[in-house]
């Protein structure tokens, strides 16, 4: 690259880090339920030095299967660091994440590609991703955003392995898989189909290779894995199988209806399909690594659409890495429709002007579908004043039960380490929801037996609650704070 190109990449990297706030405006705290949960866990591992399997919001602690604790010690590390104000500078982290991406996919497909305008046009097309709530994406920080991390860190080390096979490269291969395992095992197995497709395509493949070595030894890794599951939750080999590596459509099935290539847009898929075409056609370096991620997604989903489940990889997370193959195809075939009107016979201002004029409208219309979908992308978890709320309860009170409406209930713990009755469906159990429901719509009788049978020591509320039996301790503004007579 020269200079010029360097300093491109540079400003496109630093908007990335902009991006989201300018898109969907500044959010002091979180906005999606699970970076709340994943910093639950990242809180209990602090509190009690340990990786424990159990739900900590609730104080019976019940158990709750963990697969994703590489993201937690790195949450844990970071709370450390950073003490109570992770929750403010979140969205700081999330969009250094972010950033990241953005980098990597164009260094991926500049070591795929050799091509500096194929890896330039993959990452804003990636940057340009919409966001929502059941399919994630890049608006959140998350375990799958991390594992997207290391899904690219992964395919540029296997690159540079290819290129250059010591056993330096190797380990760094190795190492990245295993802590992709830790942080985000549906990335890790999408690595690892993409790498064992990769294999059986490769006409000079040798069992005995060290990537074919690898490739057999997290196979037999996950079969240990599942043998210590069985052992540990006491069920059968079918039962781990059918419940983690089947996914129904009621895994979340807000978003059963979409198809990805209407999510993507209508004019960037047939940029995705042209580039696909030209990969398959012509001699492409290294296109099969982009085949096989587009072809197990592919594959994944429309096996979904037919039989109403997924394999391996639930269909909302299979469905985001297929909308990053497709960034990444797009970026080949941007690229092959400018070389196709740089081979127009007319003036070369005139091919640059319509070339200019293709790159700015797609890129348009990527932002004006991305901004009508933005107030589908965000959830206000908390506000300013239920922050202040929950800092009031963290100083004055611990491990008492708190009774919040459904969305607060996600911020206690991670906040104020104290716990609560019930939390909205989401992937982790969700306690006893039914009571938290009726609490708020109850009357004063209602409520009362309700902090009885769940033992509720302190109520959050935004409206005001006049029953005899509860005290007010705490206001700001329309968030009041009362206590029973079950209060520590």
């Amino acid at each position: 690259m020269d200079k010029k190109e360097k300093i491109i990449l540079t400003i496109l990297v630093i908007s990335s880090l902009l991006f989201n706030t300018v898109v969907y405006g500044y959010e002091r705290f979180p906005s999606h339920i699970d970076e709340y949960v994943h910093l639950s866990q990242a809180q209990d591992i602090l509190q009690y030095h340990s990786i424990r399997f159990v739900n900590p919001y609730f104080q019976s602690h019940p158990f709750q299967l963990r697969l994703e604790n590489g993201f937690h010690i790195l949450l844990a590390i970071i709370t450390i660091l950073l003490g109570k104000n992770i929750i403010i500078f979140y969205s700081f982290l999330r969009d250094i994440i972010f950033a990241l991406n953005v980098f990597l996919i164009f260094l991926l497909v500049f070591k795929l590609s050799k091509k500096y305008s194929i890896s330039l046009f993959s990452a804003i097309f990636f940057l340009l991703l919409k966001s929502r709530p059941d399919l994630l994406g890049n608006l959140y920080l998350l375990p799958l955003n991390l594992g997207v991390t290391f899904l690219l860190l992964i395919l540029i080390l296997f690159l540079q392995y290819n290129e250059k096979p010591t056993r330096a490269n190797m380990w760094k291969l190795t190492l990245s898989f295993i802590l992709l395992v830790t942080i985000y095992p549906p990335a890790a197995m999408l690595a690892f189909f993409i790498l064992a497709l990769f294999q059986l395509s490769n006409k000079e493949k040798n069992i005995k290779s060290p990537i074919s070595i690898l490739i057999i030894s997290l196979a037999i890794v996950g079969l240990i894995a599942s043998l210590i599951v069985k052992a540990k939750l006491g069920v059968s080999l079918s039962h781990i199988f059918t419940n983690f590596f089947i996914f129904h459509e009621t895994w979340t099935p807000i978003s059963v209806g979409l198809t990805p290539f209407t999510y993507f847009g209508i004019i960037a898929s047939l940029l995705s399909l042209m580039g696909l075409s030209n990969m398959i056609y012509n001699k492409t370096p290294n296109k099969k690594i982009i085949l096989s991620w587009f072809i197990i997604c592919l594959v994944n989903i429309y096996l979904f659409y037919l039989v109403s489940f997924s394999i391996i990889i639930p269909f909302q997370r299979t469905f985001f890495f297929f909308l990053i193959s497709l960034s990444i195809l797009a970026g080949y075939g941007l690229d092959y429709s400018i070389n196709l009107i740089n081979k127009l016979k007319v003036s070369i201002n005139i091919r640059k002007i319509i070339s200019i004029g293709l790159i700015i409208m797609i890129i348009l219309m990527q932002l004006n579908s991305l901004n009508s979908n933005k107030e589908n992308a965000k959830q206000q978890i908390i506000d300013e004043n239920t922050y202040k709320t929950l800092q009031f309860i963290d100083e004055n009170y611990k491990e008492n039960i708190i009774m919040a409406d459904a969305f607060t209930s996600f911020a206690v713990y991670p906040i104020t380490k104290n716990y609560v009755v019930g939390l909205l469906e989401s992937n982790i159990n969700y306690g006893n929801r039914d009571a938290q429901a009726n609490f708020f719509k109850g009357s004063c009788k209602d409520k009362n037996n309700i902090i009885k049978n769940n033992s509720v020591n302190l109520i959050i509320s935004k409206d005001s609650i006049d029953c005899d039996f509860l005290k007010e301790i705490h206001k700001e503004k329309e968030v009041i704070t009362y206590k029973t007579d079950l209060t520590n």
